[in-house]
């Protein structure tokens, strides 16, 4: 997630989750709302005025499976 450039200022946040961790992190974002980073962007910017948490969960599996499914 810290690779991708829509979440880089998120990085220091992230910090302590390692490229392999599945474990999910929850964030304060009130912090964010008297101190924001200055490259976070605009979008960023007023969804820490709107929520106070952010959960986040590296990876994610179905717990059922949606959509069409072929019959061999």
């Amino acid at each position: 997630m810290t690779d991708d450039a829509d979440y880089a200022w998120l990085k220091d946040a992230l910090g302590g989750l390692d490229g392999g961790s599945s474990e999910w992190m929850l964030v304060d974002l009130r912090q964010l709302r008297a101190h924001p980073p200055k490259d976070m962007p605009p979008t960023w910017r007023k969804k820490s005025l709107q929520f106070d948490l952010l959960v986040v969960a590296p990876t994610l599996t179905p717990s059922t499976l949606m959509g069409s499914q072929a019959t061999p």
